[in-house]
């Protein structure tokens, strides 16, 4: 008695919708398999636009990688030609051609592992990130 109960508020419920008063079953299975189908291109356009932003995530890192060695190399053999006196031209030289990581924020740290790990490790990575930071919080606070 009970499914029979259930598909009587089911029919009610539908014949109460203005949109589906007076159509026929057909009609009415009709109308569903269209939003069904409509919700599934909606989906797979999501799911396309998430893979392109993904591959341009990609790309944009690759390319700021890419420019931080450069510019690490760059440094490094301005540094080399700057060689002379000992002293404050050293120290000068040895600030110049350290890497550019070496120099970062721990901040910017966390946003590039956040980064790096949603483009590359599928978001694992920034889940475990934000887990050890609520973590220190809850220990500092």
């Amino acid at each position: 008695a009970g499914i029979i109960e259930a598909e009587e508020a089911k029919y009610s419920a539908s014949a109460a919708n203005p949109s589906m008063r007076g159509r026929s079953v057909t009609e009415r299975a009709s109308a569903r398999s269209k939003k069904v189908g409509e919700k599934r291109k909606i989906a797979k356009l999501y799911l396309e636009q998430s893979r392109e932003y993904l591959q341009k995530g990609r790309g944009c890192l690759l390319k700021a990688l890419n420019f931080e060695t450069a510019e690490d190399r760059r440094r490094a053999a301005q540094a080399e030609a700057m060689r002379g006196p000992l002293g404050k031209k050293l120290r000068v030289m040895i600030e110049q051609a350290e890497p550019l990581v070496g120099m970062i924020s721990e901040d910017e740290r966390r946003r590039r592992r956040r980064i790096f790990g949603r483009l590359y490790a599928g978001g694992a990575e920034e889940t475990k990130e934000k887990e050890k930071d609520l973590e220190a919080e809850e220990k500092g606070g």
